[in-house]
């Protein structure tokens, strides 16, 4: 029998719970323990637009990784976050239409664990501050207005920028700078785990970290090509996705946040 992709199963959590309105899954994984241990049966109730949804609640959600049954840790605006109690780090960042149902039952955990794992989170974002997006817009292919409402929601400051000259300037100004870009040898996640854990990066004095989207990177055939940053420019280069998958800039900035989000465990 031929096993189901993850595109499969959320059209088929969707359908069930269009057609029902309630469904019964088995947990598989660890990823919610204690809340949820591997093998229990969870009620799922069907999300709707107008469903009250707070900090705590666990839903199904679709997340970059497939589909998976996480507690929200976060909401900003019609974004949220969502983690599982027994993981690490968090899932990411998603549109609150990315939810296809909540928990119908309150978890079973006490209202001090839900604290703590929310204390948890909150220690882990308080590094937003060192952070600065500089969206590199030399050819109008970025939706300026989608990405300023995501990172303003988050907080995180940013500067969009349309001139290659301009983005050199602005790249001295910053300790270190990361080239987000899907040739990087790096995951992403891994330069942020190593430039916070490694107290190369300090609050106290007012050091920033330069995360620059939608820019190329190599070294220029001719004076008159100007389309690549050169390679020296930028400290570090890292990746939010595989070589082979496409995505847009705004898909890159949310799996950003995603990682920054963690940061600072």
């Amino acid at each position: 029998m031929k096993s189901m992709n993850k595109k499969d199963l959320e059209i088929l959590y969707r359908m069930a719970l269009e057609k029902r309105g309630i469904i019964r899954l088995k947990a598989t994984g660890n990823s919610m323990y204690p809340t949820i241990k591997d093998g229990d049966m969870v009620t799922i109730r069907k999300f709707y637009s107008e469903t009250p949804l707070g900090i705590g609640d666990i839903v199904l959600v679709k997340t970059f990784s497939g589909t998976v049954l996480h507690r929200i840790v976060d909401i900003r605006g019609d974004m949220i976050v969502t983690m599982g109690d027994n993981n690490p780090l968090i899932d990411g960042v998603f549109s609150i239409s990315d939810i296809i149902g909540i928990v119908d039952k309150p978890s079973n955990n006490s209202l001090e664990d839900t604290k703590n794992s929310q204390a948890s989170y909150e220690f882990r974002k308080t590094p937003f501050n060192i952070f600065e997006f500089l969206i590199y817009n030399k050819e109008n292919r970025i939706k300026e207005a989608k990405i300023g409402k995501i990172l303003n929601d988050f907080g995180l400051s940013y500067k969009i920028i349309k001139n290659r000259d301009e983005l050199l300037m602005a790249l001295k100004n910053y300790k270190f700078t990361i080239g987000v870009t899907s040739y990087a040898p790096r995951p992403f996640e891994s330069i942020i785990c190593e430039l916070i854990e490694s107290n190369r990066i300090t609050l106290k004095n007012n050091d920033k970290i330069g995360i620059i989207i939608g820019a190329k990177y190599g070294y220029s055939n001719s004076k008159t090509d100007t389309e690549f940053i050169p390679l020296n420019s930028v400290s570090y280069f890292g990746r939010v996705s595989s070589p082979f998958v496409l995505l847009y800039p705004e898909e890159e900035i949310l799996f950003c946040l995603g990682v920054l989000c963690g940061a600072g465990k």
